[in-house]
Order: structure tokens, then C-alpha cells, then sequence
């Protein structure tokens, strides 16, 4: 991060901040001052424009003659406030002006009116109780923990088309500085449970998030949507197969784990695990690409033997010199409590070699036909027993006199490819290969390659595997004793002692732990607990659907199986299911603090756009969860858990950026060839264009760096298309070869040949680096054709300062044929042609603040690359910004970074608003600036700004009216 510049805040400013958090740490009103000097003021600035006969922005000062009348208005006196503080009042051609005191005297008493107490409720307004519907994104991630599945439930674009996740996955606390990931094609197959169901999409709010309640329709046929989808649901064969938490509720027990099978003399029989890796000491290199270092797998691998989930393969000197038929030939190996088996695509062949150094044993696996050195390795498990293979790990092995390249690839249960590749000789010794499977996935099949290799045979030992597939967590947990039993309504009771009367004992028991099983369901589906009104209803459901039933008695060991079908339909189509609620109370206070559970959602929603787990509803059980320091752990914890907090970039921040937004962009083919490659140009930028955004948010993310690095980092991200279209393909090779020497990368690295790999770079050009210089919201904000310094003023005001503009009063279309355009030599610049738009009275009070930073962009081209000529003339970038003249980009910068608690208040305005699926309203402005002083002590950190975010009082709090 930069270093900030040494006047950060203006006097005014800073002042008006200190006004407010005086109010909010005494937790009292400030006195209102006297309000003869500001309507002073007002007259002599302001009343000639915005007056009852002119009232220039529909706005009327001269209404106010009192505190009291101020008070009654006060959404009026937060736009006075907004605009007085970025000095976009008066205009500067207005031939009015303010002193810094008479601004100072008018930001403090609109911050005093602002804070006050609503006089209707008696205390700060901390915003409306929530009730909005869930959106698509977190319908989807809500019905997958729910059911506790690995993929998700259908295709939706709001789910972004990243194709390897896997450097967010790590559990290291830097993102790192290489790091490979690719973009797949909107539309490209992807594993979900249901391929031909679905949702509508959701409306977004202008200015605002798909997740606001305001903009989230319900109608008759949403809901008739919500009814299909649920009956598929309850119908997928898959779920019931996938799902422990379903099978708990149909009352399966998990399968037993499977006894140790002895040592035998046949490869087509079980081989015993090994308990123990290779060793290190025998292992003279790692493929690059690898997940995980050796000592960590071993640590990693060790854990999982004692948890009975991993073990090694290794060849025992039993089987030496056997084949195992290609196509049908098995190899079988008690890996934990699990039972393996490997069924390679080609004939194998178990030996010893006296020219290669075995990592363990003195025994290896490799291809049975001389030169035979591609074949595939497919593994599966016993029957009934579905475990997926997180991790994996093997050696191949060197050999005296031979030398070259060998590949080895996992492929995923979702198709995707992760590939590791090593120079293996004499020299290198033997090679360490690794993976980690992304969340959601699991590795299906190794493909060796060792086309490149001079030796006939690939040699490979030591397979390390670490399994998935644990019962979860609510599994574990005990049957209410009896005095908790009591409790059950005598509906209930009585359902359940008519069920069971005449029942063999084995299902009369499962039905008998009916009601236990209902209630903790509903529970984690409701995200609170459940009355025993409901509790009873969904009884009477189960015994009005229980009819015999055909079904395989694998699912379930009476005909409640289709009852409980009926009874996940009709959850995963109810109110309870479908709302985010915070109802109002019966409880005298007007204004109320959440409940442990409304607190558990709002987080969990905020944070990972799904439910609460366990862990948030066990605490909010014993209202623990709204204690300062658990609060203060969970919000840690669950930032530190990257498959479920992507959703904060891949939501928010998509959607901040409006990223979501980027693939309908669609530059001219003809004027920006740069942008399309591959075969009838089908191949294009948008996704590195997205890559790199959403790179340099989860590095600030991950890394816990300052919010500031979003607006003016010393580094980016690059891959060779980007570098190239950038103009620093220089810098890439220099970090590449940074990155070689420090084992990175191999020597000798192409970036060219590898678009999927990213390099952390460097720039020593400031005019590149942060939000308002990447390709992908230039490109956004710019017309086919040409570049919109509108467009991208007006984006820069919404996004980075979240002030956007007013809305036109005169439509004005800059038009121009593409004769015009292609006949750059005579055609005026865009600025030249805007120029003459904006000296229109009518325009110029709007223009005034949208052209400088979209002015300041001009140096960029419709896709975001670097030009020093618009048509025949030279670019002019220049302009004004919080009185800092400016050149280019890199001076907008600094002219931000003098007044930067502008973007510092409007992201943290942006990340509330999502937070609370709200707009942010006046009342909230004291909140805002408290959380932007409480951040400010740790450098305005990410995860300071989260922290500050749930401890405010709008994020804890709601009013209790009807």
C-alpha cells in the first residue's frame, strides 16, 4: 500500500467527524446551535438559486427558519451536506463562494441535525426490521448447506464462470505471487444437481445490490417457480443419495466402517494401506504447480490415518512382478476405513527396477507395454460407501540415464483439469507431485503423460490419498433426554405412539425419533428454532404422505421415505424458508436489539450469502452469539473460511464493480482487434478483463491490506494478455524472472505459453494500478465504438465515492457514424465534442462533477489500453479535482488521496448497504462515519471494516414499530 498523502482530511472534515463521534461514544444527542448563522449563510450563498420560484435541484432553502423545520426535512439537509463537503456547492462559476468557516458552520449543523434522536421513536433510527426474500445467489448456497451437497443446485449467471479457484482455497494468509486460474465460457456445462431447473433473476436496485429488499419482487408466478423447483428437489435421487442430512432425517444410519481385510497374494484382492508416506529423504524435488508441500502433506496425511479418512498404496513385495489388466483389472487397498480401488485404462505393471531408488519399499507401479507411457488411473470405492478424494499425492521416480518431462494430471468430478509437470532425471531425483481438489469437487481420475520422457517406463510410487465423506456435523448430535422429550406437543405424541404401535421394534424406534429428526431439520431450514405449532404441522404432513412405498430400502426403513419427500417440498417452498425476517415484537421498546438468530443470519448472509452452520446456531441457542468477543471470533473465523467468503467477492464485489455487467460489453471487431483472438474471434477478453479485478479485491481480502490498495496499489495482476494489451509486457517478464529466482516459477519461464497463469507485478507507472485504471471497468463504462467520459465519471462517482449524480434534465446524444469515427484525422476529440454540451447552463452544475475523473480516464481507450490521440487530436486529461489540478490518471489519484475519506466512506457505505439489504438513509450517517474513525486505527484494513460493520448499532439493531 502507498504510503497516504500528509493531508489527508480537511479541517472541516475532520472536525465534523469528531461532532459525530462525540454523539455516538456519549450516546446523547448534541445540543442544536443557534440557527440565525446558518440561515445567514444560506441567504447569502445559496437562497438566489435554490428559492421557491427557481429551487434549483427541486431543492427550496428558503424554508428553513428553524431547527425544528431542519429536523422535519433532514434527507434534504443530508443532500446540503453531501455537496457542501465536496464542494460541488456553489458552482464555481456561480459567483458565490463559502469560506472554510461558513462550511464548517454548515457541515457541523447538518452532522448535529443528522444524529439527532427520531423524535417518533425516541432514539437513533437503526433502519427498518428486514423481511426480504432470498435472492437466487443465496437460494442456491441456502438449499446446498442445507442439504450439506458439494455442487450447486442449478446454472445461474450470478454464479461468475471462474474455472479454478483453487489459490483462494489455501489456507495461507497471502494470496501469494503466482497463482494459476482461468475463466470458463458463460454457458459452459458445469456439474449441478438439478441442469434443467431453475430461477428467475432477481431485479438489482439502482445504486445498490441484488440483495436489497426493496428490489426483490414476489409474485404468484415466483412462487409457483418455488413449488416446481422444490418438487424436484424432493424427487432427485441424487440428493437422496448425496445428502446426510437427508438420510438423518429418513433415519439411516451411516454405513459401518468396513473391518481391516488381511494381506493376500493377488493384486485383484485388497492391498493393506501403508501408514507412512514416502520417504523425504528419498525425494530430491516438487512439481511447481503443487497444492501443498511434502511435509505438509505428511502432516495432513497422518492426521487423516488417525481419522481413518487417508492412507498410502504402496506396492509390498507380495505382488512383485504382477500385471493388472487394463480396462477390468482392479487394484483394491483398505486406505483408512475406506476401500479403494484403482482401475487403470491400460495393462500395469507391479515390479522392482535396480536402475531407479524406490521412495518407499523396493517396489513400484508403471506401464506394462514398453513405451507405453500414457494411460489413466481411474478410482472408485466399495459399494455403498461414497467418500470423495480431497487430496492426492504421488512420486514418480527417476531413473540412471534418462531424463525429461513428465506430466501427471487430476481430473475433477466437474471435468476440470489441474496438471502438474516436472523435468524428472538423474539429477533431479525423484519428483513430488500434489493436489487439493476446490470445494464442491473431488478427484476422480489421475492421466499420466510420459510422452517426453527418453525412457520406455513411467515409474510412480507412494499414492497418498486423503478422503471426504465424514458424517456431519448435526449427526453427532444426542437425542433429546426426557425431560426435553416432554416438551413435544400431544399431537405429536400421539402420531407418533399410533405410527409405532404395531411396528416391528427396528422401525417403530425410527419412528419414534421422528419428531427429533423433524425438529432439527426445520431448524437449520427455518434458521431458528422451531414452535411446536409447526413442529406439529409438519407431523400431521408426514402422516398424511406416509403410504407404503415401493421405494429401495437403501433410502429408508419404513414408507416415511415419501412422506418426507412431501415434507422437504413443502419446507423448501415455505415463507420461513424463502424470507430473511426480523418481525416486530411484542416487546414495549420501539427500538430493539436482534435476537441471536436474526444476528446469525445477518451475519451469514453478509459474509457467505448462505445460512448460519452449526457452530453460529449452536451459539445463538445459548445467546452467546451476540457477546462482543464471540461476535468479534466468528466474524475472524468465517473470513478465514475461503469456500464459503468467496461469495464476498464474487457477490459484493462483482456486483460493486458491476463486473456483473462486463461480458454484455461488446467492443466494434473492426476498431479494436486487440480485444478478440482464436478462431472467428470467438476467444476474447472478458475474462481476464474480470480476473484482474476480482484478483486485486480477494488479495485485499485475504491479506487483510488497507481498502486504499482498491484505489492505489504499487502492484496488479497480470497474465500476458492483459501485459500485452497493457503495454507492460517488460514488467511481467521482469516479475516472472523474480519469480524463477525465487521458485516460483520454472526457469526460464514463458508467460506467453501460459495465459493461465497470473504474476503478481509490480508498477512504477502510477497511471495503471486500482479500480479506476483496469481494463474492465474502462471497458465497462465505454461505448462500442468509442470511449464515454460521462459514462466513466458517472460509474467513478456511484462507485468509488457513492455520490452519484442527478439525473439529466436535457437528454443530450452524442452521435456519430462509423465513417466518422474510422476518419480519425479530421474528427474532433470526445472532450472537444463535450465541451460544447456542458457550457449549457442547463448541464454545467451536473458536468462540473461527472467530467473531471471521467476526463482524467481519456489516456485509456474503449478497452482500457493506453493512447496518447483521440482521432487527430492530442488527449487531454486534464481537469480539477478537491482543488488539485491534474494531468492524468495518476493525478486524479492524488488529488483523491488528499480528501480519501471520500472513498473510504463511500465503500464502507456500499459494503453497510449490503450488509443490511438496504439503501443507506440520513439517519445512518453517524454509523458510516464511526465505523470509518474505528477502521482508521488499523490503516482502514478489510477486515477492520467488516468488524466494525457488524458491531454497528444499524447492523445490530431495528426499529420495533408496525
Amino acid at each position: 500500500m502507498r504510503s497516504p498523502t500528509p493531508l489527508s482530511l480537511t479541517f472541516q472534515l475532520a472536525t465534523t467527524c469528531l461532532v459525530w463521534l462525540c454523539i455516538a461514544a456519549n450516546c446523547v444527542a448534541a445540543e442544536i446551535p443557534d440557527f440565525a448563522p446558518i440561515q445567514a449563510i444560506l441567504r447569502e450563498t445559496c437562497i438566489d438559486c435554490h428559492n421557491p420560484g427557481m429551487q434549483e435541484g427541486a431543492l427550496n432553502l428558503l424554508q428553513f427558519s428553524s431547527p425544528q423545520e431542519a429536523m422535519r426535512q433532514r434527507a434534504t439537509w443530508k443532500r446540503l451536506f453531501d455537496v457542501v463537503e465536496a464542494e460541488q456547492m456553489p458552482l464555481t462559476n456561480s459567483g458565490y463562494a463559502l469560506e472554510v468557516g461558513q462550511r464548517k458552520q454548515l457541515l457541523d449543523f447538518a452532522a448535529i441535525i443528522l444524529s439527532q434522536p427520531d423524535p417518533a421513536l425516541g432514539a437513533v433510527n437503526p433502519g427498518k426490521p428486514i423481511l426480504r426474500r432470498l435472492t437466487r445467489l443465496e437460494y442456491n448456497n441456502t438449499v446446498r448447506d442445507l442439504f450439506g451437497l458439494q455442487a450447486d443446485i442449478f446454472i445461474f449467471p450470478e454464479r461468475l464462470p471462474v474455472g479454478d479457484k483453487r489459490y483462494f482455497y489455501q489456507a495461507s494468509s497471502e494470496l501469494g505471487h503466482v497463482l494459476e486460474t482461468t475463466m470458463r465460457e458463460y454457458g459452459q456445462k458445469v456439474d449441478v444437481l438439478l441442469p434443467h431447473s431453475g430461477l428467475p433473476g432477481d431485479n438489482r436496485a439502482e445504486y445498490g445490490f441484488a440483495n436489497r429488499g426493496d428490489a426483490l419482487n414476489f409474485s404468484p408466478l415466483l412462487f409457483e417457480k418455488y413449488l416446481e423447483l422444490g418438487s424436484a428437489l424432493a424427487r432427485s435421487e441424487r440428493l437422496f443419495r448425496e445428502s446426510r442430512p437427508l438420510q438423518e432425517l429418513l433415519g439411516i444410519r451411516p454405513p459401518p466402517a468396513p473391518h481391516a481385510i488381511p494381506q493376500t497374494n493377488s493384486a485383484s484382492e485388497s492391498v493393506p494401506s501403508n501408514a507412512q508416506f514416502a520417504d523425504p529423504q528419498r525425494i530430491g524435488g516438487k512439481a511447481q504447480e503443487n497444492d501443498v508441500g511434502l511435509s505438509v502433506f505428511i502432516e495432513s496425511l497422518e492426521n487423516a490415518i488417525e481419522l481413518g479418512i487417508g492412507g498410502v498404496f504402496d506396492i509390498p513385495a507380495s505382488l512383485n512382478n504382477q500385471t493388472i489388466a487394463g480396462k477390468g483389472g482392479l487394484i483394491k487397498t483398505n486406505a483408512g476405513s475406506r476401500m479403494l480401488t484403482i482401475n487403470p485404462n491400460v495393462d500395469l505393471w507391479l515390479a522392482a527396477f535396480s536402475t531407479a531408488n524406490e521412495t518407499s519399499g523396493e517396489h513400484l507401479l508403471t506401464n506394462r507395454v514398453k513405451g507405453e507411457k500414457q494411460f489413466e488411473l481411474t478410482f472408485g470405492f466399495a459399494e455403498d460407501d461414497k467418500p470423495n478424494i480431497e487430496q492426492l499425492a504421488v512420486c514418480a521416480l527417476a531413473r540412471k540415464n534418462q531424463s525429461g518431462q513428465v506430466s501427471l494430471t487430476a481430473i475433477l468430478s466437474d471435468g476440470q483439469r489441474m496438471t502438474r509437470t516436472a523435468d524428472i532425471s538423474e539429477q533431479s531425483g525423484n519428483i513430488f507431485f500434489s493436489w487439493v481438489a476446490p470445494p464442491r469437487t473431488s478427484i476422480k481420475r489421475l492421466a499420466v503423460d510420459g510422452s517426453k520422457f527418453s525412457g520406455d517406463y513411467v515409474l510412480l510410487d507412494d499414492f497418498g490419498f486423503i478422503f471426504s465423506g465424514g458424517l456431519s456435523a448435526s449427526s453427532n448430535r444426542e437425542l433429546p433426554n426426557k425431560q426435553e422429550s416432554n416438551r413435544v406437543p400431544p399431537i405429536v405424541a400421539k402420531i407418533v405412539q399410533e405410527r409405532s404401535a404395531n411396528l416391528p421394534a427396528v422401525e417403530a424406534a425410527t419412528v419414534k425419533t421422528l419428531p427429533v429428526r423433524i425438529e432439527q431439520f426445520l431448524t437449520r431450514a427455518y434458521r431458528r428454532p422451531v414452535t411446536p405449532d409447526e413442529l406439529a404441522d409438519s407431523l400431521r404432513l408426514v402422516e398424511a404422505s406416509a403410504v407404503p412405498s415401493e421405494i429401495d430400502a437403501s433410502l429408508a426403513s419404513s414408507s416415511e421415505s415419501i412422506a418426507i419427500k412431501a415434507l422437504v417440498q413443502s419446507v423448501l417452498s415455505s415463507p420461513e424458508f424463502l424470507f430473511i425476517a426480523e418481525p416486530v415484537t411484542t416487546a414495549a421498546e420501539k427500538v430493539r436489539r436482534l435476537t441471536d438468530f436474526e444476528l446469525a443470519n445477518r451475519l451469514s448472509y453478509f459474509l457467505w450469502a448462505s445460512m448460519p452452520d452449526e457452530q453460529m446456531l449452536d451459539l445463538a441457542a445459548r445467546q452467546q452469539l451476540s457477546q462482543p468477543e464471540i461476535l468479534h471470533h466468528q466474524v475472524q473465523r468465517m473470513l478465514q473460511d475461503r469456500p464459503r467468503v468467496r461469495e464476498l467477492s464474487e457477490s459484493f464485489a462483482a456486483q460493486w464493480l458491476r463486473l456483473d455487467q462486463l461480458y454484455s460489453s461488446k467492443p466494434d471487431r473492426e476498431l479494436f482487434k486487440a480485444f478478440y483472438s482464436g478462431p472467428q474471434g470467438k476467444s476474447t477478453l472478458h475474462g481476464p478483463m474480470m480476473t484482474e479485478a476480482l484478483l486485486l479485491f480477494e488479495t485485499v481480502q485475504v491479506e487483510n491490506r488497507s481498502i486504499l490498495d482498491l484505489l492505489d496499489p504499487d502492484f496488479t495482476w497480470l497474465n500476458s494478455q492483459l501485459a500485452k494489451l497493457y503495454g507492460l509486457e517488460p514488467d511481467l517478464q521482469s516479475a516472472c524472472q523474480q519469480a524463477s529466482q525465487k521458485g516460483w516459477l520454472p526457469k526460464e519461464f514463458d508467460p506467453n505459453s501460459q495465459p493461465k497463469v497470473w504474476v503478481r507485478t509490480p508498477l512504477t507507472d502510477r497511471n495503471r494500478g486500482g479500480v479506476l485504471t483496469m481494463a474492465g471497468p474502462l471497458m465497462l463504462t465505454s461505448l462500442p465504438q468509442r470511449t464515454s467520459p460521462v459514462k466513466r465519471g458517472a460509474w467513478l462517482l456511484e462507485t468509488i465515492f457513492n455520490r452519484p449524480p442527478s439525473e439529466p434534465k436535457v437528454a443530450f446524444v452524442l452521435e456519430e457514424s462509423k465513417d466518422e469515427l474510422a476518419d480519425l484525422q479530421s474528427s474532433p476529440s470526445i472532450r472537444q465534442r463535450f465541451e460544447k454540451h456542458r457550457s449549457d447552463p442547463n448541464c454545467f452544475s451536473c458536468h462540473s462533477r461527472i467530467d473531471p475523473p471521467g476526463f482524467s480516464l481519456e489516456v485509456f481507450d474503449a478497452i482500457g489500453a493506453f493512447r496518447t490521440r483521440d482521432g487527430s487530436q492530442p488527449v487531454d486529461a486534464s481537469g480539477t479535482w478537491n482543488g488539485l489540478s491534474f494531468t492524468d490518471p495518476r493525478g486524479f489519484k492524488d488529488a483523491a488521496r488528499i480528501k480519501q475519506q471520500e472513498f473510504i466512506r463511500g465503500f464502507v457505505e456500499h459494503l453497510l448497504s449490503y450488509a443490511l439489504g438496504r439503501r443507506i438513509e440520513y439517519y445512518d450517517m453517524p454509523a458510516v462515519d464511526e465505523i470509518v474513525a474505528q477502521s482508521a486505527a488499523q490503516d482502514y484494513r478489510f477486515e477492520s471494516i467488516v468488524q466494525s460493520i457488524v458491531a454497528s448499532y444499524p447492523f445490530q439493531n431495528v426499529t420495533n414499530v408496525p
